[in-house]
């Protein structure tokens, strides 16, 4: 079989501090290539190295069996390897058409371009690959999977070899019915020859349509497995119990949240119109396991119930301190008088009591100073202080990897021993099974059924004291 790439007892540093220590790895013409590893793992040096960002500090880097001098952008893509991350190959705002056209290498660059020539030949070809579409669509009325399915068959026309498929930055894209589309999509070109590299932060759907598969843990290949192997499935769900860094806190139990499940749900049609589905097409349901109002759409919080959206730290403001973002939706509750100030000495205790719970160092004010999971916390925490009953949380574990989501567990626990109800919504039911009690499944928002009872036994590090 025809070796596409290989990295032997790669090292790299960034600013003395070592990513990668004798990393290797290999990935042959028509194979598929799943690497896992959580945001300090390394993954992310491996992603600088395949986009020719950064060059090893030590051992070797061989394309097509070839030693490669350097690993340059321009010299990666002359060997065939193509990097594709949260669509930034594509521009939204072009056509379909002028998408493709801006890869392809033409003789005369300085000709005119006659568009309906172009959009033909755009139609002919994604049709060839099963696309019917309107190629002068504008990209930006595309969605997700649409999206990441172009950006795949852009780098097939580039004459790719391999495809880096980087699902770190938005892995929501990732899960339910996407992946099931874009994973025969990948599958049915590699059939062609063409390799994939699918880099994931956490464990994704697309694992299960991989040849073989690798965790990294601190710059080193930790584990590899094919998917024959009998310890595979658990062992890549649960990180190969790499995650732990303190063993003897461990504590033992299981977080009772109500959780739904739907695999074909698009996320771009938002948590608030899945949610009026349900209570509309399952009435008696709704009624029996839910019996809540849902805040009107786009509505975070109604006195009653808080909605966190999937992008909820986008809503954040990173030129903001975390103590202003905290007190930004809580003066009317925790301030005096009719403009909402908010004392100092009450705002001080509750900008504190979000770092115990973090457990992060106080010096830290700004966003872009914390972890995903601590913005994450804080999104949610700056509701939390408004006392909901209710916290509706739509795929909360999005852009966090798997030592993080343990962290994000601990924070769940403390909500729920402040007698907050969590309901969670996702499209991975391995996800739902490590922190829900009951599962409501639902097709598209639709033929909506209970599940059954899960009662799992998961291991979480404890809060910080508060």
């Amino acid at each position: 079989m025809r070796e596409i790439l290989r990295i032997d007892h790669a090292r790299m540093e960034y600013d003395r501090n070592v990513v990668l220590k004798d990393y290797n790895f290999v990935v042959n013409a028509g194979e598929i290539a799943y690497v896992q590893g959580f945001s300090e793992s390394g993954i992310y040096a491996l992603l600088d190295l395949f986009t020719g960002i950064r060059q090893l500090d030590g051992g070797r880097l061989y394309l097509h069996e070839c030693p490669a001098p350097s690993v340059r952008k321009e010299i990666l893509r002359s060997y065939g390897i193509y990097t594709i991350t949260a669509e930034r190959d594509l521009v939204k705002g072009m056509s379909v058409a002028e998408n493709l056209e801006a890869v392809r290498w033409v003789r005369f660059p300085f000709r005119f371009l006659k568009k309906e020539k172009m959009r033909r030949k755009a139609e002919e070809y994604l049709g060839e690959e099963g696309l019917s579409v309107d190629t002068s669509q504008i990209l930006n009325q595309w969605s997700s999977v649409e999206c990441q399915k172009l950006s795949i068959l852009k780098a097939k026309m580039h004459h790719a070899s391999l495809i880096i498929l980087d699902c770190m930055k938005n892995p929501g894209d990732y899960e339910g019915k996407n992946a099931e589309a874009i994973g025969l999509m990948i599958k049915k070109l590699s059939e062609e020859g063409i390799a994939f590299i699918i880099l994931a932060g956490k464990y994704l759907p697309l694992c299960e349509i991989a040849d073989r598969v690798q965790i990294i843990h601190k710059g080193i290949d930790l584990f590899e497995w094919n998917p024959g192997d009998k310890c595979f499935g658990n062992d890549i769900l649960l990180g190969a119990g790499y995650l732990t860094s303190n063993p003897d806190i461990l504590e033992e139990g299981s977080l009772h949240m109500t959780g739904f499940f739907d695999f074909e749900w698009e996320k771009e049609r938002g948590i608030w119109k899945y949610l009026e589905n349900i209570r509309r097409y399952a009435p008696k349901l709704w009624q029996e396991r839910i019996g809540i109002e849902v805040p009107l759409d786009g509505v975070c919080f109604d006195g009653h119930t808080a909605v966190i959206p999937n992008t909820s730290e986008n809503t954040l403001f990173p030129e903001m301190t975390a103590g202003d973002n905290i007190i930004m939706c809580a003066s009317k509750r925790v301030g005096r008088g009719t403009y909402g100030i908010v004392k100092k000495k009450f705002r001080s205790l509750l900008v504190h009591t979000f770092y115990e719970i973090t457990g992060i160092d106080e010096s830290i004010k700004y966003l872009w100073q914390m972890k995903p999971v601590h913005r994450k916390i804080l999104s949610i925490y700056r509701w939390e202080i408004m006392k909901p009953k209710v916290i509706i949380m739509e795929s909360p574990y999005i852009g966090l990897g798997q030592d993080e989501i343990q962290e994000f567990c601990r924070y769940l626990r403390h909500l729920e021993q402040k007698g907050m109800r969590i309901i969670f919504f996702s499209k991975s039911m391995e996800e739902m099974r490590s922190v829900c009690s009951e599962i409501i499944v639902s097709e598209n928002g639709r033929n909506v059924r209970y599940l059954q009872q899960y009662l799992p036994m998961q291991s979480i590090q404890p809060m910080h004291k508060n």
